[in-house]
């Protein structure tokens, strides 16, 4: 059984929720104590407490998640954009009760945007160890275009993406990675929201082929 009641003054039941075994799920939101700021709880009888931070003023939107059951994790981020430019950095810290160890980690991210082009992105994150580039091109009418690297002490990854689109009913996927994975899919969509997708992906060894087909109503 799960009930939802909203309040005039901003604060919402967003589920009270009681399963067959009688255990109780809670979540709820307030909005409206600061102009652009909402909270948010999660948590039940047993295990979780978290409570969630979003604040947008002008020029910047800021977010956090706190375990306050636990004291065990939390993480802030912020973020912020000029023209076609965004930016943003995050933090996170966890600990472990039984290890008593802590980590904190931080990472920034940055992105340019060319309408109507592409984009560009990089991100860098567990303290700087590990980093990401995306790239995406649209410009040519049907057909967009997308590339990425993944780069870890331990892996570095680079996948590149492409679609046409035929029409607004069918739809062309081809992904192909750095490990020597390719996979392609067609979709063909019909009236009445009904989509039909087939796929395959093919690895390296060629030893073994992958097919799915699925079909969607509404």
């Amino acid at each position: 059984m799960a009930f939802k009641w909203p309040h005039e003054s901003g604060f919402t039941l967003e589920k009270l929720e009681f399963s067959p075994d009688v255990a109780l799920t809670v979540e709820t939101s307030l909005v409206g104590a600061l102009p652009g700021l909402k909270l948010e709880y999660k948590g039940n009888d047993s295990d979780k407490s978290d409570l969630s931070l979003l604040y947008k003023i002008p020029g910047a939107t800021f977010t956090a998640d706190f375990d306050i059951l636990n004291l065990s994790k939390a993480e802030a981020s912020i973020s912020t954009g000029k023209g076609d430019f965004t930016g943003g950095l995050s933090a996170l810290f966890s600990s472990n009760a039984d290890s008593k160890q802590i980590k904190i980690s931080t990472g920034l991210g940055l992105a340019y945007t060319v309408p109507k082009v592409g984009f560009a992105a990089v991100r860098a994150k567990d303290n700087f160890s590990a980093y990401s580039l995306l790239l995406s091109y649209s410009s040519i009418p049907k057909v967009s275009v997308a590339g990425g690297v993944d780069y870890s002490p331990k892996k570095t990854l680079g996948t590149i993406v492409a679609s046409y689109s035929y029409d607004n009913s069918l739809t062309l996927k081809a992904k192909a990675t750095t490990e020597g994975i390719f996979s392609a899919s067609i979709k063909k969509s019909f009236e009445k929201k009904f989509a039909v997708v087939g796929s395959v992906e093919v690895p390296r060894t060629m030893k073994s082929f992958k097919w799915g087909l699925n079909a969607t109503l509404g």
